[in-house]
Parts: structure tokens; C-alpha cells; sequence
């Protein structure tokens, strides 16, 4: 745009030149963006900006150093702080080179998190996988927490943020729960993703690869001949409508395992604290639990696919990532 500038000063009179400029710069602040040679500026400074342009502000309220000390029933922390490798601390990290990293100044409170660069048509763009309690897979378990228990409920929570000019529903699969057996074969998957109209709200999907009598059915990871799809329930807010997204969401799931041979299991979700779905008629395993050497809930996914491709390019954060056997709750304003 500089050169283009140029050349009117050079062909057109002074004043005529001053009226394109202010029409120019009128046009910019209509659509709420700023005129910034930000190429000029320190490159610290060109990152804030770039963040500030996209919305998802930084929240004075929450602490940067969230994982300093764990609260009560967490057995997992990360505010990505840390400069520590992703792939040290989950068992498969993609990145999709380098569209999914943890990042400066991208955080809920302005610290580090993890910036999330969706591309044009391409539907993989990037996820984290963590893994905790019992595995039976030697590559799942061998970055899991608490790696000898048995975990039958569990909460998660991490904080979201779409650009404010994200378009397009949620875009697709975000987080999910599951029992993952060896060969990847899945017990219970507690989906969450999104839905509702125009995808603009989250939505919990369960889905069971067990039977009702608590057989293995499942044979590999996403093997939908052989699921159960349990009922899902779309969330009550329009978190990704075009007037909701650029600002941070605190999004909280929890998931119980039912009771052996009876149809108690639970999940329900949060959003900033309010509870937008939930049932606790579900028969994710039947009564696969009674063994002991079956494992329990041992894995959460990250994600960021867009099934049929993104739309367009596009970018979303994500911050404080937390895995509790307790409801975590609001970690605003925590000292």
C-alpha cells in the first residue's frame, strides 16, 4: 500500500492526495482495524499487536503461573510456560509443522499458551494427546501420570479462544476423553466438539466401542461399525457465533463410568462456569470395569480437525490445560 501512495504523490496535486489519505484512514477505523507499519516495530511489540488484532486480549484476572502449585485432586497441570518440550509431557504431539505450538504473549493472561493456525482445506491442524492411569499400550503409557492407577471419573478444563474474526462453527473436533486398549481400540469417548445451529454452539457426543454386556467391540481407533452412540446434547450458548468468538472461554468436562451393569454414567460440561449439557443415564462400559486389569479413563485429546477442511486460514488459543479427579472451577483470580 506504501508504494502505491508514492506514486499518487508523484502524479496527483498535494491536496487531492490529503483527501485519499483521510478517506483511506476513515475506512480502516469503520471496520475497527488500526493503520500500523508494525514491520517497524521490535519484534515483541509485532507479536502483541498481531494477538491484539485477532481479539483474545489478555485477562489481568487469571495468573500466568497457573501450575505453580497444583490444587486439590489435580493430577495434571500445564500453562504452557514451561520451555519444555511438548512431546516430553504427552505421548503424541502434532504439530503440523509447526500450525499447533505453544507460543509467547498468546496466553489467557498474556504469557505463553498454545497458538492454533488453521489453513485453508486442510482438515489435520495439529492436536496434543495426554495419557494417565492404566494403559495396556506400552506408546501410550509411557508419559502417563499416575501410570498404576485406575481412573472411573475424571474433570478437565483449559481456557479457548477463537480470533474475533473466526467464521465457520467451531471448527469441528476440539477435546474428547477415552478408554484407549491396546491396538488403539477404544472403549468409552466422551466427544466434545461442535453443533447445534450453524455449529455455533459445543456439543457432547458420547460413543462406547464396548458392548452393553461389557465385551470389547471396538477393533481400532474410530471404528464406527462397531460404536455405540450413546445421545448427544448440544450446548444451551452460542459460544462460536461471529458476535461470541475473540474473547476467552473457560470450557470444564467431566466424565464418570457407569456403575457396573447399570446406566449411571455421567457427562456434563462447562462453560465459564455454567453448566450447558449433562446426562447421568449412560452405559459407556457395562460391566468391562468389574476386571481390574481393565483400564478406566486414560487419555485426553486436543484437537484441531476440521473434517471436510478449513474454510479459511484462520487461528484460535488455547491456555491452562488442568486434568483433576475434582471439579477445578473458576482458576481466576487464584494467588
Amino acid at each position: 500500500m506504501g508504494d502505491s501512495i508514492s506514486n499518487l504523490y508523484k502524479k496527483i496535486p498535494s491536496v487531492v492526495t490529503s483527501l485519499i489519505v483521510f478517506i483511506t484512514l476513515a475506512s480502516f477505523t469503520y471496520v475497527g482495524c488500526k493503520v500500523n507499519d508494525t514491520n517497524s516495530l521490535p519484534e515483541e511489540e509485532r507479536e502483541e499487536k498481531a494477538v491484539s488484532v485477532k481479539g483474545c486480549n489478555a485477562d489481568s484476572a487469571m495468573p500466568v503461573n497457573l501450575c505453580s502449585e497444583m490444587g486439590e485432586g489435580w493430577i495434571f497441570c500445564d500453562d504452557f510456560e514451561s520451555d519444555e518440550p511438548l512431546e516430553d509431557r504427552y505421548f503424541e504431539y502434532v504439530s503440523q509443522n509447526g500450525s499447533f505450538a505453544a507460543a509467547d504473549d498468546v496466553g489467557r493472561a498474556g504469557g505463553r499458551g498454545l497458538r492454533a493456525d488453521f489453513q485453508e482445506g486442510r482438515a489435520e491442524n495439529g492436536n496434543l494427546k495426554f495419557s494417565f492411569g492404566k494403559h495396556q499400550d506400552e506408546s501410550m503409557g509411557n508419559k502417563a501420570v499416575s501410570p498404576d492407577e485406575h481412573f472411573h471419573e475424571i474433570y478437565w478444563r483449559f481456557d479457548l479462544c477463537h480470533e474475533a474474526a473466526w467464521i465457520g462453527g467451531g471448527g469441528y473436533k476440539l477435546t474428547r476423553s477415552m478408554t484407549l486398549m491396546d491396538g488403539w481400540k477404544q472403549g468409552h469417548i466422551a466427544h466434545i466438539w461442535d453443533g447445534g445451529p450453524q455449529q455455533h454452539h459445543l456439543r457432547m457426543d458420547p460413543a462406547s466401542g464396548i458392548d452393553e454386556a461389557g465385551n470389547m467391540a471396538s477393533t481400532r481407533y474410530n471404528d464406527f461399525e462397531n460404536l455405540r452412540w450413546l445421545g448427544a446434547v448440544n450446548g444451551k450458548d452460542a459460544i462460536f457465533h461471529p458476535d461470541s468468538v475473540g474473547t476467552w472461554y473457560s470450557i470444564e468436562v467431566r466424565v464418570k463410568l457407569n456403575t457396573p451393569g447399570e446406566s449411571d454414567g455421567i457427562f456434563e460440561f462447562w462453560v465459564d462456569g455454567d453448566l450447558q449439557a449433562g446426562r447421568d443415564d449412560y452405559n459407556w462400559h457395562g460391566s468391562f470395569n468389574q476386571n481390574p486389569e481393565n483400564p478406566g479413563i486414560n487419555a485426553i485429546f486436543i484437537e484441531n480437525y476440521w473434517n471436510n477442511g478449513a474454510i479459511t486460514n484462520q487461528t484460535r488459543f488455547f491456555d491452562n490445560f488442568v486434568v483433576s479427579t475434582q471439579k477445578i472451577g473458576d482458576l481466576r483470580n487464584v494467588p
